[in-house]
């Protein structure tokens, strides 16, 4: 299982805002870590092996430090050499060559795959410095998953079959 939770109101990126949103919501990252502990509760009783993945951010702080960390080049080599981006292929470098710190909370037999690395293309994040804003188009870009990792998450742990489930 993978889980995703909104970034906005966690990733430290974003820190300079916290003091203002903590001025218009008291609970706003309350509200925000309900998704961290509904995936993990999720991903618990599934019994599964799974993922919560999140840029650096305060879920460190606010419930436990990750289990792993990682930038999308680290799994590059999971894609082939001729790879282009499926979904933004202007937007990210092939085979995934580029910078964005990614951490990861795991449970359930979880299994991080060996690291296929490429050399970045990129030292920072293209998502940054070719996208601007706050649209709905920006956000989905900036969280997409990387291709290289998704496969080697796949290879690594796609050993949970339905007669594995608990629920």
């Amino acid at each position: 299982m993978a889980a995703f939770p909104p970034c906005t109101d966690l990733s430290v990126s974003g820190a300079k805002h916290f003091d203002t949103k903590a001025k218009q919501d008291a609970f706003f990252w309350a509200k925000a870590m309900q998704h961290v502990y509904l995936s993990y509760h999720v991903g618990e009783l599934i019994g599964c092996p799974y993922q919560i993945e999140n840029p650096k951010s305060m879920v460190a702080t606010l419930w436990r430090s990750a289990d792993y960390t990682f930038n999308p080049c680290d799994y590059g080599g999971y894609l082939p050499a001729d790879h282009i981006n499926s979904a933004y292929p202007d937007i990210y470098p092939s085979m995934d060559a580029y910078m964005k710190e990614t951490w990861l909370w795991t449970g359930g037999g979880f299994k991080m795959p060996t690291k296929l690395k490429v050399q970045p293309v990129e030292k920072d994040f293209p998502g940054f410095s070719k996208l601007g804003g706050k649209s709905e188009r920006t956000k989905k870009i900036r969280a997409l998953t990387p291709e290289g990792f998704a496969r080697a998450i796949f290879e690594a742990n796609g050993n949970c079959k339905p007669e594995n489930v608990v629920i």
